[in-house]
């Protein structure tokens, strides 16, 4: 089975947006099947709703745009786009004998 899951955006050159209801569902499929779970990063592009506080929305606004799925995204490269999902990071990381652990960076 699996036994660890890392998910992450791509950066650079090309990159392209993921839709944040991916990187929901493969979470949420992770929790269920108790394996444990790392987000990266949203990569170059972040939606609204997950970009960190210190970064500016009107400066995210004017930056480009393309949908992923039904979310806007803004592209706004990687250290702005940052690792948070619904407010937390996902440092999840499997143990000898199959139990989470979890560090928080």
């Amino acid at each position: 089975g699996v036994q660890w899951v890392i998910c992450g955006g791509e950066t650079g050159p090309g990159a392209r947006p993921m839709d944040p209801v991916w990187v929901y569902h493969l979470r949420d499929q992770c929790s269920y099947a108790s394996v444990p779970f790392f987000f990266k990063s949203w990569g170059d592009y972040a939606d609204a709703w997950n970009i960190p506080d210190d970064v500016s929305l009107v400066d995210v606004k004017n930056r480009a745009s393309v949908n992923a799925g039904e979310t806007t995204m803004f592209h706004v490269g990687k250290r702005a786009a940052g690792r948070m999902l619904n407010g937390r990071t996902w440092d999840e990381f499997p143990t000898v004998g199959g139990n989470l652990q979890e560090e928080t960076c």
